[in-house]
């Protein structure tokens, strides 16, 4: 029989997901920011979806090689790397398995 969970504590428990952000994953490895909607980056990369930043990365490297896994893994959508210091997008193709 499965248990009932009031309304209340699963809206505890997303708030209090929210509030962990910023706390560190592992040693000194940081997780990636979330953006808002409306705001758009003065600094750092952030990962582009279809057209809509959603992850804030603090190297090209980290950037990129998060969109590098979600392209593998999701070949149809539309992923970039945007660079808020130049203001450019840099696009992630496909790789080729060898």
């Amino acid at each position: 029989m499965r248990q009932h969970t009031p309304a209340s504590a699963t809206k505890f428990a997303r708030a209090t997901d929210r509030n962990n952000e910023d706390l560190p994953i592992s040693g000194n490895t940081m997780k990636p920011k979330n953006l808002s909607a409306y705001e758009i980056p003065k600094d750092g990369f952030a990962l582009s979806v279809d057209g809509k930043l959603k992850m804030m990365y603090e190297t090209a490297k980290e950037a990129m090689t998060a969109a590098s896994n979600l392209k593998q893994s999701y070949p149809v959508v539309q992923v970039a790397v945007y660079d808020a210091a130049e203001r450019v997008y840099m696009p992630v193709e496909l790789q080729e398995k060898a």
